[in-house]
């Protein structure tokens, strides 16, 4: 029975110096700890979007318009130019008729006179012509004499564009025609619309 007390004893004692030493805490992992990572959620964005707008000319109305024939009697149908920016392609300004496309040897041109109510930024104007061949220029107007040539287009037919190789800023244009085309009785230059822009 004593023995049994002393054996009792020693385990007891041994199992208290064992919790003394921290034998039955986890073991301590080397290393650095894990920490938990976040994964980052992406807010949508709150900024606005700008575009930038697209840049385009509308056409540039012309207030009015007027035959111009310097080395004539200074007036060349001018009862029609306003048919010539009426919105109707069925009505047309013309010129007189004359005896060659060279204005029977008479001038070296006349023209259309478009007045813009004021200086503006001109890219192109469009010219529906109302008979093929001929030459007919965009010009300038330098009081009463034609301006600086702006564009040309040679053997004109249809609607062609007469496009400055810069846009010009113009209170006033000339369609200006140098050579005219042929027409039944004669030759002369028509003009059933103009579109400035």
């Amino acid at each position: 029975m004593g023995g049994f007390i002393v054996v009792f004893l020693l385990l007891a004692y041994c199992g208290l110096r064992g919790l003394g030493d921290k034998s039955f805490l986890p073991t301590k992992q080397s290393g650095p700890t894990p920490t938990a990572s976040a994964t980052p959620t992406t807010e949508p964005s709150t900024e606005p979007t700008t575009s930038t707008p697209t840049s385009g000319t509308g056409p540039i109305a012309v207030v009015a318009a007027g035959g111009f024939d310097p080395q004539g009697d200074g007036s060349e149908k001018e009862s029609l130019a306003g048919r010539a920016i009426d919105g109707d392609p069925k009505t047309a300004w013309t010129t007189d008729t004359y005896k060659s496309a060279s204005f029977g040897g008479l001038k070296k041109g006349v023209g259309l006179q478009l007045d813009l109510g004021g200086e503006k930024d001109v890219t192109s104007v469009q010219v529906d012509l109302g008979a093929d061949g001929g030459t007919v220029e965009l010009r300038t107007v330098d009081g009463d004499k034609p301006g600086e040539v702006l564009a040309t287009a040679d053997n004109a037919s249809g609607t062609v564009t007469l496009k400055p190789s810069s846009p010009v800023r113009t209170s006033s244009l000339l369609i200006w025609f140098t050579s005219l085309p042929q027409s039944d009785d004669g030759y002369r230059g028509v003009v059933n619309e103009v579109t400035v822009e």
